[in-house]
């Protein structure tokens, strides 16, 4: 079995998942760079002289899904991350399938996971009227929206793991970082061996996160 020392991970999930509050536990646990989709997108719309309502971003998203390619669109992400390679890197805020599908060729050779967060609706609903002040019925519109979607649906199929989330965040981190299932019947986790996944030349693979040059691994 093959052992990937995995240097970037990315994160996806629907409105409301918890995404970014996960993605800076990674963050400061393994000391790593974050990059997120949604925060370029914020800083386009500000530039532009926009408003951050969730239509005017759904709107300035979309407009760089056309205008830019998938591989220069994550270069700008990765790029306003300050990420230089010494050390790994969480991206967050993947919400298209063609991004998805560029990213593990775009970080290669270094090795790269996509980890579904999943929480449930009653969850995600109650952190949007929070974060927010989302209505119900903004939020039903919002989850009805094409991208939305396609997060998912297409995204979520292109996962090496789709981990169910709780309100509670530094489990969250906890359980991704050792390859732990929280008490779901939902999923299967396929980091740090639990289940294989696809290494070199089709050989089983396991991931492993490294941390100032300690692994955090779990053995299977």
């Amino acid at each position: 079995m093959t052992n990937l020392r995995c240097q970037v991970i990315g994160l996806a999930g629907q409105i409301g998942a918890g995404k970014s509050s996960i993605a800076r536990g990674l963050a400061e646990a393994l000391d790593w760079k974050v990059g997120s989709f949604g925060e370029y997108v914020r800083d386009v719309a500000t530039e532009s002289g926009f408003e951050h309502t969730r239509d005017n971003l759904q709107a300035v998203g979309e407009d760089l899904i056309q205008t830019l390619s998938a591989d220069e669109f994550i270069h700008r992400v990765v790029s306003a991350s300050g990420w230089d390679g010494a050390s790994g890197l969480i991206i967050e805020g993947i919400r298209h399938q063609h991004i998805a599908e560029a990213l593990p060729q775009f970080f290669r050779p270094s090795a790269y996971a996509l980890v579904f967060v999943s929480a449930p609706r009653e969850l995600r609903e109650l952190r949007l009227k929070q974060r927010d002040g989302s209505s119900t019925s903004e939020i039903v519109r919002a989850e009805r929206h094409s991208t939305e979607l396609e997060i998912a649906t297409r995204v979520r199929g292109l996962a090496d793991t789709v981990f169910p989330a709780t309100a509670d965040v530094p489990a969250a981190v906890s359980g991704i970082l050792r390859g732990k299932r929280p008490t779901s019947d939902v999923v299967a986790v396929r980091i740090a061996g639990s289940q294989p996944v696809s290494g070199p030349r089709g050989e089983s693979a396991k991931f492993s996160f490294q941390s100032r040059g300690v692994s955090s691994e779990t053995p299977a």
